[in-house]
């Protein structure tokens, strides 16, 4: 087969998710594993699982430790007399570690409690279910979203041309559909860029209604067109390195 790129036939090449052939070496140009990720999916397909534990475990952890460390400190300047009126050292320290252990033990009762609230508030899986999934193959990207009856459930898609879509490495809060994961700007994703077809791509999206943290509408979406591919860092580099390799201008 010929590869797309090089020009040059090759006795082995890879079926991208553009619908064109590439060889080993150009791919590997990219990255060194986007080959044999290619040969295992036909089809780049979004992915958004390992936002379901990592990111909320550790917002609710940041925020405890924040609130316990102001109540120890708070029992601690109350405790003030009595650690004046420590009879010797190991008197000072049991108490010390006292205070610590209480501290542990509001922290590990304020996170449970705070997990488990969150969990029957916004389950994670329905905060999911509502950002529309991709799937990338043969040159075009179909847009996918779900909207749940009492009877049945109401899917639509639209398809529309790789060509009219770019990719940016933006913060998460850019992905209108995914504020419960969007705290901070410093973890960056692979953010697929509508602003080409937004109209076309806003039909294909417009029937998710119900979100929990509101839904963007269409002056939103305008705005901010970007819609996140994956949590996964490696896919997240699989992605990039496609959209580096269609930026390649063929010899």
């Amino acid at each position: 087969m010929q590869c797309f790129l090089c020009n040059l036939d090759k006795s082995e090449t890879v079926t991208l998710w553009n619908g064109e052939e590439y060889c080993e070496e150009c791919t590997g140009r990219v990255h060194k594993g986007l080959y044999a990720y290619a040969q295992q999916n036909e089809t780049l397909s979004s992915n958004y699982q390992q936002f379901s534990n990592r990111r909320t475990v550790w917002k609710f952890f940041n925020y405890e430790t924040i609130v316990v460390l102001c109540i120890i400190g708070f029992i601690g300047i109350l405790n003030v007399p009595n650690f004046l009126k420590a009879e010797d050292v190991h008197d000072l320290v049991g108490k010390l570690i006292g205070l610590i252990l209480l501290g542990a033990l509001l922290f590990i009762l304020s996170l449970m409690c705070r997990l488990v609230g969150e969990f029957f508030r916004t389950p994670t899986s329905e905060v999911i279910a509502l950002h529309p999934y991709m799937d990338i193959a043969n040159g075009k990207i179909t847009l996918s979203s779900q909207r749940a009856s009492l009877l049945f459930m109401h899917s639509q898609n639209i398809v529309l041309s790789l060509s009219v879509v770019k990719l940016q490495v933006l913060p998460l809060s850019y992905d209108k559909f995914f504020p419960p994961f969007a705290d901070g700007n410093d973890e960056r994703y692979c953010l697929l860029d509508f602003s080409e077809c937004t109209e076309e791509a806003y039909q294909g999206i417009k029937s998710i209604e119900g979100s929990v943290h509101g839904y963007p509408d269409e002056r939103v979406w305008q705005e901010n067109p970007y819609l996140c591919f994956t949590a996964c860092p490696f896919e997240n580099e699989i992605l990039k390195a496609f959209f580096d390799l269609l930026g390649r201008v063929r010899p």
